[in-house]
């Protein structure tokens, strides 16, 4: 796992639930793509214990945030019925180490 630090915007509300006795959060993030295949990649992002009750009293969906985590990055591989053509879907979850309000607009 890598420290990360991006803007982003928030696209799902986000949801508390408990774990072990713990509060976490989960929503779903927009990051703009730099590269010409894909305009914007949604990511999972997730956090525990007092930062999760600190997103779900201040953000709501449409905010602009900046966020510093942790990312992780899973292969997932999804075949076919119909051909042996096998294919590799990147799924990214980022866990929330700390968040901030920004005043970004994608363009």
């Amino acid at each position: 796992m890598n420290i990360f630090i991006f803007t982003s915007r928030i696209v799902s509300l986000p949801r508390l639930y408990f774990d072990k006795k713990k509060v976490c959060i989960y929503m779903i993030l927009c990051l703009r793509n730099s590269k010409k295949s894909r305009l914007w990649y949604n990511i999972k992002t997730f956090g525990r214990g007092k930062i999760s009750n600190y997103i779900f009293d201040m953000y709501k969906k449409g905010d602009f945030v900046t966020i510093e985590g942790s990312i992780k990055v899973q292969l997932q591989k999804e075949s076919s019925i119909r051909s042996n053509y096998q294919k590799n879907n990147k799924l990214v979850y980022i866990k929330i180490n700390k968040i901030y309000p920004a005043r970004y607009v994608f363009k």
